[in-house]
């Protein structure tokens, strides 16, 4: 009997978290939980047994990301993760599909008609380096917490400007689990940064700025305050050095290709998004 596709329920979620925890991923219940609560998609059961995930979550009219397309190895083989990534795309016929994907799955992307499009590059590790310190010179930078409304308002503004994107339903749910600083030069707000837990540790993104010294003004500070925990980055192209990562005790474990389905208009603005709010989300 050939597979099912069934849409994806909060009764899959348990499912889903052992089918991604046997193949190595971190993602934790509560990481499953939060991106069924914001996404759609779909599983595939065989037998009544859960053997393959899709999700996809629509950041604006304009663009979806796509993720967790999961097969478990004992059904691969069979088309599973073709049938699942059609479901999923089907879903979103008038919006551009963005998604990360690992090299093993990037012969399938391509042959759905995905095109590459950029890097993003894991980087993580245990923070063993304390006190490094990015010194803001004489731009007169100074950092705060996100306390206000006003600073949501700010946050999903400079987001839009970097990204070309209206993520504002996506940040104000992570918004829910995150803790944040806000970069600030004068009476201006200038970039910001937000971390939260994931899989083994903590994940710091999205951390926007003008900068790349602004957002490592930004990422000192937090990584210095997660002395001792782990962390994760999933850092855009090369716009982070990695050198300068090692030295908290980070190190580059994984690099993955950004594809998409569909035409994306490239942001004009000084803003730069460096780092992911996580792969899933993009």
């Amino acid at each position: 009997m050939a597979a099912g596709i069934f849409p994806f329920a909060p009764r899959d979620i348990e499912e889903a978290h052992r089918l991604s925890a046997n193949i190595g991923w971190p993602h934790t219940i509560d990481d499953w939980q939060f991106a069924a609560s914001v996404g759609q998609g779909y599983v595939a059961r065989d037998n009544g047994q859960l053997v393959g995930t899709c999700l996809t979550w629509p950041l604006d009219h304009n663009v979806a990301t796509l993720g967790l397309l999961i097969v478990a190895p004992h059904a691969g083989g069979r088309g599973l993760g073709r049938t699942l990534l059609r479901a999923a795309i089907e879903d979103h016929p008038t919006q551009t599909i963005v998604l990360h994907a690992t090299d093993i799955a990037v012969p399938l992307y391509i042959s759905e008609g995905f095109v590459q499009d950029g890097w993003v590059r894991q980087v993580q590790g245990i923070v063993s380096q304390p006190d490094v310190d990015e010194e803001p010179g004489d731009r007169g930078w100074l950092l705060r917490t996100v306390e206000s409304q006003t600073d949501l308002s700010t946050i999903f503004t400079l987001d839009r400007q970097a990204t070309g994107i209206d993520r504002g339903r996506i940040l104000n749910a992570v918004l829910k689990s995150s803790d944040g600083t806000i970069l600030c030069q004068g009476d201006q707000t200038v970039g910001f940064a937000l971390f939260r837990p994931f899989g083994r540790g903590f994940v710091i993104g999205p951390v926007v700025a003008a900068s790349e010294q602004g957002a490592r003004f930004m990422l000192s500070r937090l990584l210095n305050a997660l002395f001792g925990k782990f962390v994760r980055l999933d850092i855009v192209d090369r716009r982070i050095d990695v050198a300068w990562l090692s030295r908290f005790g980070l190190e580059e474990v994984a690099r993955v290709q950004v594809m998409r389905k569909g035409p994306v208009t490239p942001p004009v603005s000084k803003y730069q998004k460096f780092t992911l709010i996580g792969h899933a989300f993009g």
